[in-house]
């Protein structure tokens, strides 16, 4: 049996999923309709992307993802390479940016169908980066356990949170059942994201390995757009597109979910220095000498003290 959290806001919920079949979630706060609804569509959500990285590799998942078999390689072989990757997502998470893609899909007119088989491209590519991200921060937590590398070993795990960002790309691939001009624009918008995400990352390590170097705030909120704003604004994007939405839609859509992307890692920022975030260390953003907004704001305003 497989378990896992999943953390929104004052709430939790509990999954477990017997190898096979899909997940069921248990709310320690039960009781709104609206929870209920939200439960099911995470359930769904971990379907996905049980499917696109299962815990045991067959044959024909295999086949789905490269066609490039020139002998049979042992499935466990493949299984060990991807364990620092499902180490990772089955302890949970918020799981908001492909509950974005849903909702933006329905808000344009689409029906959900469309959008879970591709909420993956979002949520995927978010974990592999949290991997490369703990081992550049030399980070020892994530999500309440010690982060991957410790565990699988640097080497294996650079490797599992890259292949991430890749193995997410099969969902828009040929058998994808979406028709060419939708798969372009949707792999259009995916590099993009990839491309913003680390240009942020790479602000973000400059930073905290010069401690001379104190961006101005409005430098900092472009490396929040880059760096949690991008994968906001590629759910937002992703969900408009397969709802129907026209360019100016998924403009607006984009804009508006990058925008709180933003405000995610403000919260955040603020949250590590003052109640702590739910599987981190209190205050390691201060450790590894990370120029959080607080920080930032600290620096302008006693300049003497800095």
């Amino acid at each position: 049996m497989r378990t896992g959290v999943i953390y929104y806001r004052k709430f939790s919920f509990r999954w477990s999923s017997h190898e096979g079949n899909p997940p069921f979630f248990i709310s320690s706060n039960p009781g709104s309709g609206i929870m209920d609804q939200y439960s099911e569509r995470l359930g769904k959500i971990e379907e996905a992307l049980e499917a696109l990285m299962p815990e045991r590799a067959t044959g024909d998942w295999l086949s789905s993802m490269t066609d490039a078999l020139s002998s049979p390689v042992p499935s466990s072989m493949i299984d060990r390479f991807h364990a620092p990757g499902r180490e990772l997502l089955v302890r949970g998470g918020k799981r908001w940016r492909p509950l974005v893609m849903v909702l933006c899909c329905e808000a344009a007119g689409g029906h959900s169908k469309m959008a879970y088989p591709f909420t993956p491209m979002v949520e995927m590519p978010h974990n592999g980066s949290l991997i490369i991200d703990d081992i550049e921060d030399k980070s020892v937590e994530r999500r309440g356990k010690p982060a991957v590398h410790l565990l699988h070993g640097d080497d294996i795990s650079i490797n599992a949170g890259n292949l991430m960002y890749f193995n997410a790309t099969a969902l828009a691939g040929r058998d994808s059942g979406i028709d060419d001009g939708l798969r372009l624009r949707l792999l259009d918008a995916y590099c993009d994201s990839l491309r913003r995400l680390h240009f942020g990352q790479g602000l973000d390590i400059q930073w905290h390995n010069d401690h001379s170097s104190v961006p101005e705030v409005p430098v900092y909120l472009q490396m929040c757009r880059f760096k949690t704003g991008a994968l906001a604004r590629f759910a937002a994007t992703a969900g408009t597109m397969l709802g129907g939405g026209d360019d100016r839609l998924c403009a607006l859509a984009a804009e508006s979910w990058e925008k709180a992307g933003v405000g995610f890692q403000i919260l955040d920022d603020v949250k590590n220095l003052t109640t702590g975030n739910p599987g981190k260390d209190r205050g390691d953003d201060m450790v590894e000498g990370k120029k959080s907004l607080p920080v930032i704001l600290y620096y302008r305003d006693n300049p003497g003290r800095a």
